[in-house]
């Protein structure tokens, strides 16, 4: 299905990347604020071990989300816009950097269709959005951050006591855990603190993100809020409304996003950290214990 005939998505879409090893992406087929676009966001485990892979490019997740390069008008990443040049731009090629987790990952790729060509399902454009309707969506936005806000509240809670406890396990053994521990023992404990230290960093990188990212008072977040309070709850008069509208549109995504991520993380901690080593050292301490017993 090529990308004017695909409709628009309701939820982050998953694409798979032709690249080794296996990278994953997502993206999200012509949103309000981008309707002839897509937005894509790479996942932050694809750039681990990035000297070893093929890096992600811009023209390859176009591939892989059936857009031709030439269709590109233009793209957006990390706050700078670069044309498409009909996909002769060499920047189409560059790898994509390992993007911060305070900064929002979105890459937004504008698309129009080649030159002489109108797709047959590109509707004109109508202008913004009728005024009364721009308001109900800003206020259903605004409800829905709110909520967010509260889950993104209690998901820092539970990140900080996971980081506690990585922190704690990544530790080295003990004089009787050492005595006991066989070099298999060894091996996958030095194993298993890597994990430890990998699942901190990035649990500590969210809730950073959380704290003073785009979505937290030291972003875009007041600003938001006044708009809402000022301006929507009264009904005054908004200049560009429609282009409100889609910022807020946008906030509760990148919101939404931040969330999954969060959460996505800590469960990896858990699983792939936390309960590796407890795995281990449960094993180790079972052989001090048995090897007491003997002595």
């Amino acid at each position: 299905m090529n990308f004017w005939e695909r409709p628009a998505s309701s939820n982050w879409e998953p694409l798979t990347l032709p690249v080794n090893p296996p990278a994953a992406a997502w993206a999200w087929f012509k949103p309000a604020h981008v309707p002839t676009g897509v937005v894509f966001r790479v996942a932050e485990e694809s750039f681990r071990d990035a000297g070893e892979r093929d890096r992600v490019s811009v023209r390859m997740l176009a591939a892989a989300a059936s857009i031709d390069a030439a269709e590109i008008a233009s793209w957006t990443l990390l706050g700078r816009s670069f044309a498409g040049d009909g996909g002769a731009n060499p920047l189409l090629d560059s790898p994509v950097p390992e993007i911060p987790a305070t900064v929002d990952p979105s890459i937004v790729v504008a698309v129009g269709p080649p030159e002489g060509t109108i797709p047959a399902t590109m509707a004109p454009a109508t202008g913004d959005v009728e005024e009364g309707d721009a308001y109900a969506a800003i206020e259903g936005d605004w409800n829905a951050i709110i909520k967010l806000e509260r889950q993104l509240s209690a998901a820092r809670k539970q990140l900080t006591g996971t980081f506690g406890r990585l922190n704690a396990l990544n530790r080295d053994f003990t004089a009787d855990e050492r005595r006991f521990a066989d070099n298999l023992d060894v091996t996958d404990w030095a194993e298993a603190r890597r994990w430890l230290r990998d699942a901190a960093s990035k649990v500590h990188r969210l809730v950073k993100a959380h704290d003073v990212g785009v979505t937290s008072m030291a972003g875009q977040r007041t600003r938001f809020e006044t708009i809402y309070e000022q301006s929507v709850v009264p009904r005054r008069p908004i200049d560009g409304i429609g282009q409100v509208r889609r910022d807020f549109d946008s906030h509760r995504k990148t919101a939404q996003h931040l969330l999954n991520s969060m959460t996505a993380a800590n469960d990896s901690a858990v699983r792939d950290g936390e309960g590796r080593a407890r795995r281990i050292l449960s094993r180790v301490q079972s052989k001090a214990r048995a090897g007491r017993r003997k002595v």
